[in-house]
């Protein structure tokens, strides 16, 4: 199964989809139920993207320093490249 993690998790990418699709095709495959499937997969995007915030957080900072005129450009309330409004009015859209 490792095997299938590491390959879903270099195609997803190359083709600009999330993992889900393809682990939704591969639990789908080995006899799990479509509900089990898109379960797993949902929850696993959120433990995804918690670390890619966190990510995109901390990247942004040492820009904002280095390039203090970008800083003066970036929406109210955005912690390095995270706007907090947006992950205010999108996060319960998602749900």
């Amino acid at each position: 199964m490792e095997g299938y993690g590491l390959l879903i998790g270099v195609l997803s990418p190359l083709m600009g989809i999330g993992g889900g699709q393809l682990s939704n095709l591969l639990m789908t495959f080995y006899g799990h139920p479509i509900h089990q499937s898109v379960a797993t997969s949902s929850g696993l995007g959120v433990l995804i993207s918690i670390p890619g915030a966190i990510r995109y957080i901390y990247m942004g900072w040492p820009e904002a320093m280095e390039f203090p005129d970008v800083a003066v450009h970036q929406p109210p309330l955005a912690l390095g490249f995270v706007s907090c409004i947006g992950l205010v009015l999108v996060a319960p859209l998602s749900l």
